[in-house]
């Protein structure tokens, strides 16, 4: 996703820390959840309601955070990576 290469104040992650955060976010957290709340309605473990709560909770924080660091990357990205100097372009005007 993002590298550091300098502290620019934007919250961004490297890219195994976003892999892993994504993945943790779309497919464990979720498939955590549902598991626990299976589990706990057929084998009637405790706590069934909170401990759920609390992974979507984390899930969601968690989403939010990759959702800012996704935008601080792509706000920072540009079309020129080798920083070259473009050419100007100016529009003549029109003679109707």
């Amino acid at each position: 996703m993002a590298d550091h290469k300098a502290n620019t104040g934007r919250l961004t992650l490297n890219n195994t820390a976003y892999d892993f955060a994504k993945q943790a976010a779309l497919i464990w957290l979720p498939g955590l959840g549902a598991l626990y709340a299976g589990l706990a309605a057929i084998w009637g473990l405790p706590n069934a309601v909170e401990v759920v709560g609390t992974i979507t909770a984390v899930d969601t924080f968690l989403g939010l955070v990759l959702g800012i660091s996704t935008a601080s990357y792509n706000n920072g990205k540009t079309d020129n990576p080798d920083n070259q100097k473009l050419p100007e372009v100016t529009e003549e005007p029109s003679q109707d």
